[in-house]
């Protein structure tokens, strides 16, 4: 991560779509990228980036940046984030409404159990961003036990 943090954001953004890269160094800089910018992002600018970039791992980091925003600068409702979970019109967006959604459950007062059921009526029927949501809660319910 270092080497990656040591970089320029155009370079980072550059090794992001450069295809000659792994999947996993592609994402590790869009990530980074994305984590070096941060004081000079919107929400605005990050809802594109989310829907069309470089790369999809670039969509993914910008929609892993936008969760912040929807959380705080830019509060969306619990039931707002399941909306763009399920049906975000990109990966990106998705992600963002995933990642958002996640925190709001785990300070929601669902249990273990209504989570485990909002999984496995889901199954086959959500979007992977909405049950990876409902996943993240779960599993942050049996880690803090």
């Amino acid at each position: 991560i270092a080497y990656l943090i040591a970089k320029k954001p155009d370079e980072l953004k550059a090794m992001a779509a450069d295809t000659s890269k792994t999947h996993e160094v592609r994402l590790a800089a869009a990530e980074a990228y994305y984590f070096i910018t941060r004081s000079k992002q919107k929400a605005a600018t990050l809802e594109q980036e989310a829907t069309k970039n470089d790369s999809e791992e670039l969509e993914y980091a910008a929609g892993k940046a936008l969760a912040g925003f929807y959380l705080s600068f830019n509060p969306k409702t619990q039931e707002e984030l399941e909306n763009l979970a399920l049906n975000g019109e990109s990966m990106g967006l998705r992600v963002a409404g995933s990642v958002a959604l996640a925190t709001k459950l785990i300070q929601s007062d669902l249990t273990a159990q209504d989570l485990m059921d909002a999984i496995l009526a889901g199954y086959g029927t959500k979007s992977a961003e909405y049950l990876d949501a409902y996943k993240v809660a779960l599993a942050n319910r049996f880690s803090s036990k």
